[in-house]
Parts: C-alpha cells; structure tokens; sequence
C-alpha cells in the first residue's frame, strides 16, 4: 500500500512535469508529419505521386485529421470522433490518426479502446513522442504506473526538436511545392519565435494551395501575435467569406476586435459563435471573458450558467462562475449570504470533477 501511495505521489509530480514537457514538445496539427512520412509519398524523381489514389486518399484523411485537431481544441469530441474515423477509413496505417482517436477516447474514459489505438500506432510508428505522452496519460488513468514512467522517459528521449527542423528542409529540398513540410516548418519556427521565418513559410503554403482553410486562419494568428491587427483582419475576413460558418474564426476575430478596443464589432462576433452552435457549452466562453473584461458580470453569470445548463462536467465554467459570483455586487445581506454559498458550491464542483492534476474537463 505505501508503496503504490509513493508511486502515485510521484506520478502527481511526473504529470505536472509533463505538462510543461509538452509545452515544447508542442506536438500540433502537422508537427508528426515527419520526413520519414514525407518520404514516403515521394517517387524515385523526388516528387509527389499526385495522380494516385492513394496520394489522394492520403491527402483527404489529413484533412479530416486537421477538421478533428480543430473539433478536439473547440472540445467537440464526438465531432472530432467523427472526423477522425473518416480519415482512419481513408488511411489505415495513419499512425498519427489512430494516436489522436486515443486521445479523444480517453477524453471520453474509454481506457482500453484508447490503449489499443495507440498500442496500434505505435506498432505503426515507434518514433512519435506524442504517442507515448498519450499512452502514458492512459496507463496512468488505469494505474498502470510502471508502463507509464517507462513512456515518460521514451517521450522525453524522443522531444529532439534540434534534429525535427532537419527533416522539414529535406522534405522541401526533394518538392518545394510540398505544402505540409512548409506548414509543420511553420509551427516550428512558431514555436521558436522565429516569426518572419514562420510567415515566410506561411505565405509560400498559402500560395502552394490558397483553398486550404487552415492557411489564412493561420496567418491571421500569426499577424495578431506579431501586432498586424490589420493583416489580421483581412485574413479573418477573407477565412470568414469562404467559410461562413467556421466558428473558430469567428472566435478568432471576436479576440482581435476585443484586442483593439473595437467592444460592439467583438460581441457581434461573439454573438455569432453561439447563433452557428448554441447547443455546445464551448461556444460560451468567449462571450462570458467578454462580459467578464468590461464589468457585466451579471451578464458573464448569465452565460456561465447557460453553459452550465449544457455540460454540467465542464470544469471551468464553474470555477470562472464562481470567480463572478465573488464579484457580484450586492449590498442586501441575505443575497449576501446566498452568494456566498454558491461561490462554495461552484469550488466544491470543481474539485469533485478535478480527481487528478491532468483533468480539464
């Protein structure tokens, strides 16, 4: 008994630790699509079999893995299940889909569905740290905390990220036309703030395959964080046009309106976010930091329990309730008291849905 006590202390330590791990491990929508995959899909000439059904399935199923990348950031998980199905349907040996479907499993707690699906991938893949840090968050859910340290460390062997810049420039170097070594070297030079490089890259992506609706919400992000709110713009707008319903952008644009002070042009857009996918408790959220930043709490309760009323297991609604509740003006002692019960009993839901340190939702 001491002993699995201790193991479980130090597995509280080795998640916490993990969690900034995976800040630079920062495996992102394209970061496993790896030379060794590249290479694979180029002919003896070192260019791309286009004209093949295969290519072509291949390129599909990247697709539906991005479209479920974006789902599983958004927390739809059954739509992201959905779409990670079909990309597995077009591809069968995509190592990378069935480690992302392990994922979503595990959001759902369907421990051993998930460990097979990345038991599988790595059986595809031995090379992808992303696998590992997945298979060792289940085996700890199933506290299996042997096999878990032992996957920590073969992650942590693996995050070279000296050596990933590598692969991309070979991958360019064989087809400069190859539109994801361009975006995986993207999110590198992201993720090193090398930006003028990363827009650099961005720019020739775009203009290697300028429908891909990634690109320009990319390059949008990327304009924000270097202070071009209106290149920004531009390439929110231009995003929204050909997709008209894509509420990431439409989140996206919200937040840079509300970034530069533009209050009425953000709650439209935030507006707009709920009216495309009001029966998602996600979609709440920024509208509630948005009533939260220019003082109507009342309004952020409103969502906040709106939201609530949707997923009642959505941890952060509750503890973002609760911090309003605290701020809610009002001088009648008995709401007072009533209050302050509720700010209690928002706490006590978070630490009832919270069991262990690596719990969001």
């Amino acid at each position: 008994m001491n002993n699995f006590l201790s193991k479980q202390k130090d597995f509280h330590f080795v998640f916490d630790f993990l969690q900034l791990i995976q800040v630079l491990l920062r495996v992102q929508i394209l970061k496993f699509y790896q030379y060794f995959y590249l290479q694979k899909k180029l002919d003896k000439t070192g260019k791309m079999s286009n004209n093949s059904l295969m290519e072509h399935n291949n390129v599909c199923a990247f697709e539906h893995y991005l479209t479920s990348q974006e789902f599983k950031i958004a927390y739809k998980i059954e739509e992201a299940l959905q779409e990670i199905n079909i990309a597995l349907n077009l591809n069968p040996k995509f190592a990378e889909a069935y480690t992302l479907r392990g994922e979503l499993y595990e959001k759902m707690k369907l421990y051993d569905q998930a460990l097979d699906d990345v038991n599988f991938s790595i059986s595809i893949n031995n090379n992808n740290a992303e696998s590992y840090y997945q298979r060792a968050t289940i085996c700890y859910r199933k506290k299996q905390f042997d096999q878990a340290l032992q996957d920590c460390t073969i992650m942590y062997d693996l995050n070279q990220k000296d050596k990933e810049i590598l692969y991309y420039n070979q991958a360019i170097e064989k087809d400069y036309n190859c539109y994801f070594a361009f975006m995986c070297r993207v999110l590198y030079y992201k993720d090193n703030k090398m930006y003028d490089y990363a827009l650099r890259d961005l720019n020739q992506a775009i203009q290697i395959n300028n429908n891909y609706k990634l690109g320009y919400q990319n390059r949008g992000r990327l304009y924000k964080k270097i202070g071009d709110y209106q290149k920004a713009l531009s390439d929110y707008n231009l995003e929204i046009q050909f997709n008209p319903k894509d509420v990431i952008t439409y989140c996206n644009r919200g937040s840079l309106y509300q970034h530069i002070g533009d209050s009425q042009q953000a709650l439209s857009d935030y507006n707009s976010v709920i009216q495309l996918d009001p029966k998602d408790a996600i979609t709440y959220y920024d509208r509630c930091i948005f009533y939260q930043n220019i003082g109507d709490n009342q309004q952020a309760l409103n969502d906040y329990n709106s939201a609530i009323q949707i997923d009642q297991n959505f941890v952060v609604f509750w503890f973002c309730k609760g911090v309003v509740l605290t701020f809610l003006q009002d001088n009648v002692l008995t709401h007072k008291l009533k209050q302050f019960i509720d700010v209690i009993q928002c706490y006590d839901k978070v630490l009832s849905i919270t069991i262990n340190p690596i719990t969001f939702r």
